[in-house]
């Protein structure tokens, strides 16, 4: 992709994360939700992410689980937990070996699962808690 392209599709998506974090913020969606999205935002606005930049997910994921485990899940929630996870580990390999870059995908497939749990997007998900997960 030409580089004047690539700069301002990455320009557009900075632009799309900010006004997707200020319309949450301004919801009235709880901090643990807004906290969640501004750490996953911080890796979706920025031109590249490494595995190490990535390690700004652990919070998110804590967050969001504790949040879960509170209210109950969304039927696909645990796997993506569970992708942001593992995803420090198997970002760098997929793309050095497919050229596949797997974290913007993911990092907005998060974003946009947040915005749904602040109810700011409407699905059709029911919330449920998996076995073993009962309090």
């Amino acid at each position: 992709m030409p580089v004047a392209l690539a700069n301002a599709v990455q320009a557009a998506t900075a632009l799309g994360v900010a006004a997707a974090l200020v319309w949450l913020w301004r919801s009235a969606a709880d901090f643990e939700l807004e906290a969640a999205a501004l750490l996953i935002g911080s890796g979706l606005a920025t031109p590249y992410v490494l595995d190490y930049d990535l390690m700004v997910l652990a919070p998110s994921i804590a967050l969001l689980a504790a949040r879960g485990l509170a209210q109950g899940f969304v039927v696909w929630e645990l796997s993506l937990l569970a992708t942001l996870w593992g995803l420090p580990l198997a970002a760098r390999p997929l793309a050095e070996h497919t050229a596949i870059a797997l974290t913007p995908i993911v990092l907005a497939m998060a974003l946009v699962f947040i915005l749904h749990r602040a109810n700011l997007i409407p699905t059709g998900f029911a919330l449920h808690r998996p076995r073993g997960l009962r309090r």
